[in-house]
């Protein structure tokens, strides 16, 4: 037995120390200034056994990444078991990745800048699966809602689209502004996309009778101002002779036909 196969025998935990130490460095300094002598230092192990597990700088690069894509698979299998609605289900999955990124900060991190950093002589890896992965599984959860009229119709990858938009948006929000973390967000806008922001229709206002309408048909207790533009004097009752000493305009209400007052009657 080798003395690198003999270490790594005897200690259990080496490869998931290295992949851990890998992934901070990578993470942290890119991958092409982090030394293979950094990682194995860091882990507390030889470079022999780093080259026993991944053979290569090169090759635990593509282990984390793939450790990356078995996660993603969990979580998803693990979610597409789930029953009840619809919204529970997407809000459960995706507050489930919250969890994991948050305890596994560089890994998202160094898969952030596998796909968006320049590749500083990091080795090719086809993130597309990752990205094709979340949107089918979501698809089809959204889909089969639409079919059972749990939400309307619309085109499911639309809908999935909006569900990553929210999530990318609170990963990205809590890991670059900690201070600002809620990890009650997702629920919440996800709860506001699906149910929108629509008001919810008024109901129909009151109709206001014209002054032209017959006062017998007026609702009880309402009132009218009549003016004289609208009804001629000789239309009114006659008005008892107004107060001395008033100044401006003078008048009073008056009681018209089926207990309606009206306001005051300008003179």
């Amino acid at each position: 037995m080798s003395q690198a196969r003999a270490q790594a025998t005897a200690d259990h935990g080496a490869r998931a120390r290295l992949l851990d130490a890998a992934t901070v460095l990578f993470a942290e300094k890119g991958y092409a200034a982090t030394s293979v002598g950094e990682i194995v230092a860091r882990a507390g192990v030889t470079k022999p056994v780093l080259y026993y597990y991944f053979q290569s700088k090169e090759g635990i690069f593509q282990a984390i990444l793939g450790e990356a894509a078995r996660l993603q698979g969990d979580v998803l299998a693990h979610a597409l078991e789930e029953h009840g609605h619809v919204l529970d289900r997407i809000i459960g999955l995706c507050e489930r990745i919250y969890h994991e990124v948050l305890e596994r900060p560089y890994l998202f991190r160094l898969l952030h800048n596998v796909a968006f950093a320049p590749p500083q002589g990091a080795p090719q890896f086809d993130l597309e699966p990752f990205h094709r992965r979340m949107v089918e599984a979501l698809q089809g959860t959204l889909s089969e809602a639409m079919a059972r009229g749990e939400l309307a119709e619309t085109d499911p990858e639309d809908a999935a689209f909006l569900v990553l938009g929210v999530l990318g948006f609170c990963l990205d929000l809590d890991q670059w502004y900690p201070l600002r973390a809620d990890a009650t967000r997702i629920a919440r806008l996800l709860t506001l996309a699906f149910r929108g922001l629509q008001a919810a229709p008024h109901t129909a206002s009151p109709t206001i009778p014209s002054p032209s309408m017959a006062c017998d048909e007026l609702p009880s207790g309402l009132s009218l101002r009549v003016e004289d533009s609208q009804v001629g004097e000789g239309d009114l009752p006659t008005a008892p002779a107004a107060q001395a000493g008033g100044g401006g305009e003078q008048g009073e209400e008056r009681e018209f036909p089926g207990g309606v007052k009206s306001g005051k009657v300008k003179r």
